[in-house]
């Protein structure tokens, strides 16, 4: 029970932390660009030193380097159009997937008995995936109502709770695209710049792909020029 509380209490503090600094950047277009170029450049590092120190074919290292590096492009770019169209969307999903992530842990740990994907992530379970995405509907729900009572926005409050929805599927399966990868190269973290907390890829895995699913839920609904 103290070895759970101690990795709850870290990943608190994490979430805390990463919410702390994207507020800070998200104050400011140009303080978030930076942010995220230089979150890219921590990202590349990482997915290269692991490829690189694993395969020592460079055609195939290069080639592996570029799919994550277009994840990774993707994932930024997402986050940056989201920024200028709607803060609170984007704040929404930063909260939402750190709300996933602590719920689904603590969830999982408490009650989990069946492996979502043994495979990829043995610690993963059905019951802590499904207690992630009822806390994120849930706070999205708080959240939308918070927001279109105190602020005026384009967005309605059924799409706020889609966009919860979206943030909890798509963070599960960013975060098993992160763990998958870990495993084809049979390392336990991204990297280290965290400690024991590992990589900026281990933070950020979910909120990757919950960026690049709301971006493209947006995309497709025409809020963006060039929808399809």
């Amino acid at each position: 029970m103290i070895s759970l509380n101690k990795k709850l209490k870290n990943r608190i503090f994490i979430g805390s932390i990463a919410s702390l600094v994207a507020t800070v950047a998200l104050s400011n277009i140009v303080i978030f660009t930076v942010f995220l170029i230089m979150v890219i450049i921590f990202c590349l590092i990482e997915i290269f030193s692991v490829i690189n120190n694993k395969i020592k074919n460079t055609i195939i290292c290069f080639g592996i380097s570029l799919i994550f590096l277009f994840y990774v492009m993707m994932a930024a770019f997402s986050g940056f159009c989201l920024r200028i169209f709607s803060l609170p969307i984007l704040l929404l999903i930063i909260m939402g997937t750190i709300v996933n992530d602590v719920t689904a842990y603590s969830v999982g740990k408490k009650f989990g008995e069946i492996k979502l994907a043994p495979r990829i992530s043995p610690g993963k379970t059905l019951e802590g995936a499904i207690g992630g995405i009822t806390a994120v509907l849930i706070f999205s729900c708080i959240y939308g109502y918070v927001i279109l009572l105190l602020f005026y926005t384009d967005v309605s409050w059924l799409e706020f709770l889609s966009i919860g929805i979206i943030v909890a599927f798509a963070g599960i399966f960013g975060d098993l695209l992160e763990s998958g990868f870990k495993r084809l190269f049979s390392v336990k973290d991204s990297g280290r710049l965290l400690g024991e907390h590992g990589g900026i890829l281990d933070r950020i895995d979910s909120h990757m792909g919950a960026m690049i699913a709301v971006f493209i839920y947006f995309w497709y609904l025409g809020y963006f020029f060039f929808h399809p």
